[in-house]
Formats: structure tokens, C-alpha cells, sequence
């Protein structure tokens, strides 16, 4: 008797293990704010916090009903929200007035989304073997549940802890369930896009034949969770954005990335319609010149540069710039190292030394950290456009950019999650590409090599 085959491993059994170690990262990260009693004391008599709860104690029938066709329960901030309030008002009648229940629930919220994260990276690494692609989903979860700091003065390197620190401030469960919510929808938005692709989620004819019109109905979650997503904040207006930029990612045709997108943004549209009907007083973000939206964008993606020209050190930008560049170089041309190291030389103390007067200050402390991030940040521009065929890196860039879009009016720590979350991705996904990036420097270092010879 022949033996049987031994049946394929699961591509999604490294799952089974990645998935409670993401969700133990996210709660191991940010779970001291919930349980230390003089962060209770300082965020329980918090204004926002008092306000819901006092509406949600004054709250009778009608105005359960009047959260879907006007103001949201906190009616001191007047927006349309109506699931929000409804999770709002359902920990109401369960907690009471208690505070950590509350922020318990924005704890396990964080942990949901995170596990997302990971399922969404792993999906986006898909050509990797099924035990390397959950890796950058931990270390985009990690990057975005360890703190790094929390003050406002301080060697900041990523995340500023605002996962952290969102955990004790619960009516940040707008922002929260606006992502999840949104995460779950991309997500079978590319469950969706890959069936497509390969044909699998074509109806089949009486023939048994695969029949060229895509099965619609595969849309009808997608597209719920998307207008859930709008109900619970209008962050999730911009989701048709990264909708679109996963199906160009997907290699889908021009036409489905067109009619996704105008889908999409035709219901973001109508969100914020009924929006100025419903709640007409509500805030939105007011045009006040190119300049300044170009000075927003530029002090929410490349904070350090803001900072170094706000402080008069505008030579650091030039020399993280410069130093970046030797980097680049070496990788596309790495036969030429001493040149490159020469030239990094020059990058890092020529400008303080023109600009500045001063070759030595990249030594000092303080600007030799200012400058290590601007290096970093030039070098991920570098590293996004080296990895742009052989990954998500790109694809992740451009959704950096979306997400920031809704709050450049606007400053704040709740505001930083979605963009937070994002750029925890996208540095996970730069990170986990350099060994392809390792790779082609050293193609490029080999000698070319020598022409055959015809023989005799």
C-alpha cells in the first residue's frame, strides 16, 4: 500500500501563534496607563469624559434617537456620530460612572486593531514563506504600542507613546473604532481583490464555466463596515484613498481602481452631506491658503525639520539630506565606498560650518540626535523607492500621506493614532525589506562579468 502525502503546512498556521503574541505586545505595551491610580486621578475629572457621561445619565429615549439625525452624545463637540455614541451610551448602562471599564474597552479595542495590522501586513507580504511574513506585522505592532516617550520635550524617535497614552482618555474610542472598523473593511477589500485576480470569486454559469463579471456580493461588507466606519468618526473619509492605492498594489485594472475610488468617495461625500444637515454646527476643517496646508503636511510627516528651522538650525536639514544621499548612493553604486564615506564626511560638517560658523556642532548631543532623525527620515524616502517592486513600502508611503489628510487642521494626541498606526507599517515594512535591499547593493558590487569568448 502506497504511503499517503504529507498534506500541505497552512500558509496561515504561523497565525496561530503571531495573533495572541500581537495582541499580548499591544496590551503589554499600553496597559500601565489603566491601572495606576494617579492616572485615574488625573484624567477621571477630564471635560470630555464628564460631558458624555453626564448626557448619557440625562439620556432618555429621544435622545438615544436624536444621536442618529443630529449632534452625537457629547454635545458640547458637535459632530455626527451616532455609533460612537451608541458604544458610549451601551458602557454607560454597564460601567456607570467607573473609569477603568471604560478605558478597559479602548484597551481591547487597541488590541483588536493591532491584531489587524498584523493580518493586513501579512496579507500585503504574501510572496514571503508563511513563517517570515507575520514578522512585520509584530514589529509594526511593537513600533506602535511601545511607548517611546510621552512629553512633549524629549528625544522622540516614533510613536510618542500616543497609543499609550490614549488608553486613560476614553472618548478616543472614536478613533479607535473608526480604524478597526476600517482596517476590517481593507481588509476584505484585498480579500476580495485577490479572489478577483484569480478568478476564484467569478459566478459560474449552468456550464460550470467561470464567468467574466466579478461577484459583487463579496462588496456588500466591504462597503458596510466602510459607512460603520464613517457613523463612528469622519476620519474614515479618506478609506476610498487606500482603497484604491491596495487595488493599483493588486496590479487591478485602471477602471476598478477608478470606480473604487469614486465609489468610495461619493459615499464620503454623502457621510458629510447628511452631516451638514443633520449637524449643521459640527467642525470641519477650514481652507486657509496652499501655504498653510503645505506647512502642515510638511510639520506632520518631517517634524524635525519643523523643529530645526523653528530654532534656526536650518544647516541640519542640508546635512541630513547630504548624509542621506552618500547613503543612497553607495547602495546603487557601492564600488566607490571611500568616495561615499568622503562624501557623508563632507554632508555632516560642511553645512553647520558655512551656515552655522561651527563645524563641530554635529557632535553636540542635541544635534547629533536632531540629525540622526533627519538622516533616517531622508533615508526612508531612499529606502521606499529602492523597495517599491519588492514590497508594500510604496503602497504603505501613500497611505502615510492619506491618513494625515482629515487632521491637518487640527493638533492633538487622539488625533495621532491613525496617522501613528500607519507609520508604524510603514517603518516595519522598510525594515523588513532591507535584506532585499542588502541584496541588490551587493548584485550591484559584483565585477560585471566578463564576456564569452567564442572558442576554438
Amino acid at each position: 500500500m502506497d504511503d499517503a502525502p504529507a498534506p500541505e503546512p497552512s500558509p496561515n498556521r504561523p497565525l496561530r501563534w503571531a495573533i495572541p503574541l500581537a495582541a499580548a505586545i499591544a496590551l503589554a505595551g499600553t496597559a500601565d496607563m489603566i491601572f495606576r491610580e494617579e492616572v485615574r486621578v488625573l484624567y477621571e475629572p477630564n471635560g470630555d469624559i464628564q460631558s458624555i457621561l453626564r448626557h448619557a445619565e440625562e439620556a432618555g429615549p429621544g435622545d438615544v434617537l436624536s444621536w442618529w439625525t443630529g449632534v452625537w452624545i457629547e454635545r458640547d463637540s458637535p459632530y455626527y456620530r451616532p455609533l460612537a455614541s451608541m458604544l458610549m451610551y451601551a458602557e454607560y448602562l454597564a460601567f456607570g460612572r467607573a473609569w477603568r471599564p471604560f478605558c478597559m474597552v479602548s484597551w481591547l479595542m487597541h488590541a483588536g486593531i493591532c491584531v489587524l495590522m498584523l493580518l493586513f501586513l501579512a496579507r500585503l507580504f504574501d510572496g514571503w514563506a508563511p513563517p517570515w511574513r507575520v514578522l512585520p506585522g509584530l514589529l509594526a505592532v511593537a513600533w506602535f504600542s511601545i511607548p517611546c516617550e510621552t512629553t512633549v520635550d524629549g528625544p522622540h524617535w516614533g510613536n510618542r507613546g500616543i497609543a499609550r497614552g490614549l488608553m486613560p482618555y476614553w472618548p478616543a474610542q472614536t478613533d479607535l473604532g473608526c480604524l478597526l472598523l476600517s482596517l476590517l473593511s481593507l481588509l476584505l477589500w484585498d480579500r476580495w481583490l485577490r479572489r478577483l485576480g484569480t478568478g476564484t470569486d467569478f459566478p459560474r454559469d449552468v456550464c460550470g464555466e467561470s464567468v467574466p463579471v466579478p461577484n459583487l456580493r463579496g462588496l456588500v461588507p466591504v462597503l458596510a463596515l466602510f459607512v460603520a466606519a464613517l457613523l463612528f468618526k469622519e476620519h474614515a473619509v479618506v478609506l476610498p484613498l487606500l482603497a484604491a492605492g491596495l487595488a493599483v498594489y493588486r496590479r487591478s485594472s485602471w477602471k476598478l481602481v477608478g470606480i473604487a475610488a469614486g465609489v468610495g468617495l461619493g459615499i464620503s461625500g454623502g457621510l458629510l452631506l447628511l452631516r451638514s444637515l443633520l449637524a449643521p454646527e459640527a467642525w470641519g476643517p477650514e481652507y486657509k491658503g496652499l501655504e498653510h496646508v503645505l506647512t502642515q503636511v510638511v510639520a506632520y510627516l518631517c517634524e524635525p525639520a519643523v523643529t530645526a528651522v523653528y530654532n534656526g538650525h536650518g544647516w541640519l536639514i542640508l546635512s541630513g539630506a547630504l548624509a542621506a544621499a552618500c547613503v543612497g548612493l553607495a547602495l546603487y553604486f557601492p564600488r566607490r565606498l571611500y568616495l561615499h564615506g568622503f562624501g557623508l564626511f563632507l554632508g555632516v560638517f560642511l553645512p553647520p560650518h558655512l551656515l552655522a560658523g561651527n563645524i563641530a556642532l554635529p557632535t553636540l548631543p542635541d544635534f547629533a540626535w536632531l540629525l540622526a532623525r533627519l538622516t533616517l527620515t531622508f533615508l526612508l524616502l531612499i529606502l521606499i523607492w529602492d523597495q517599491r517592486r519588492r514590497g508594500p513600502a510604496l503602497l504603505l508611503a501613500a497611505g502615510v500621506l492619506i491618513v494625515h489628510l482629515p487632521v491637518l487642521h487640527v493638533t492633538g494626541p487622539h488625533y495621532y493614532y491613525w496617522p501613528v498606526a500607519w507609520w508604524a507599517t510603514l517603518n516595519a515594512a522598510a525594515i523588513a525589506g532591507l535584506g532585499g535591499t542588502w541584496r541588490a547593493a551587493r548584485e550591484r558590487a559584483l565585477p560585471p562579468p566578463l564576456p564569452s569568448g567564442d572558442g576554438a
